[in-house]
């Protein structure tokens, strides 16, 4: 621990200096802390050898702060404050219903974060936190509500709830679709070259655009399900599923 922080005075006392500082009265700060007249003026003593200086001036039915004692009302006023202001946003953390969800990484991107700020717009007290992973995942262990996967429909688990399902189908330009068989099969596309992927800017079910080469996804695609286990996609057709604990 750090020589510094050894050297700083407990926070009671400095409670009741602020206390005390504010009010200009010792009586005042004992009722504001339900504490005693006596408990206040131990604490202030007890600042005051700590730290070798007088913080107030005591006179007849009359008590002012020192130079010394301005310096640290100032220093210790925004501290208690700042700290005030922490620990009641750690209290209402807690009171905020959290929904943990874990999704793959394009149905976060294209499908669910697209409509979040809808959901917090009708439930703003809900604290929807996000993991965007492709991988499979533990509910329980790491403590996740809901998981969102592409799936393929013979693999879901049971409970599982479907979310939507998802066309895939590839598309090339019309001199390249013209040369192509009538009746595509995957070793056709395999000859092909991807030159680009729309996938980032269009929703799940829309995939390519009229104007690029073939993209080599033969299989027609994803379906979404919700259950209490995760899943990842298969070799099969690739299908979309949540899954909720």
């Amino acid at each position: 621990m750090n020589n510094d922080l050894r050297r700083l005075p407990a926070l009671d006392p400095l409670k009741g200096f602020d206390a005390a500082a504010r009010h200009l009265s010792f009586t005042k700060a004992a009722e504001e802390l339900f504490l005693t007249q006596s408990a206040i003026s131990r604490q202030i003593q007890t600042l005051e050898e700590q730290l070798g200086v007088k913080l107030f001036r005591r006179e007849a039915r009359r008590l002012s702060l020192t130079p010394e004692g301005e310096v640290l009302q100032r220093a210790v006023a925004e501290t208690l404050a700042r700290l005030a202001d922490v620990c009641a946003g750690l209290r209402a953390s807690q009171r905020r219903p959290r929904v943990n969800v874990s999704a793959a990484v394009g149905l976060a991107s294209l499908w669910l974060v697209p409509r979040l700020a809808a959901f917090q717009e009708i439930e703003p007290d809900v604290d929807v936190r996000l993991s965007a992973d492709n991988r499979m995942v533990d509910l329980a262990r790491e403590d996740i509500d809901l998981a969102l996967r592409y799936i393929h429909p013979d693999t879901a688990p049971p409970g599982a709830t479907l979310l939507f399902e998802e066309e895939v189908f590839p598309v090339a330009a019309p001199k390249l679709a013209a040369k192509l068989p009538a009746v595509l099969r995957p070793e056709d596309l395999s000859k092909l070259t991807l030159l680009a992927s729309t996938t980032a800017t269009r929703r799940p079910g829309s995939r390519g655009n009229p104007g690029s080469s073939a993209s080599a996804s033969p299989t027609p695609g994803p379906r979404p399900c919700s259950s209490s286990t995760s899943t990842t996609s298969s070799s099969a057709p690739p299908k979309t599923a949540a899954a909720s604990r």
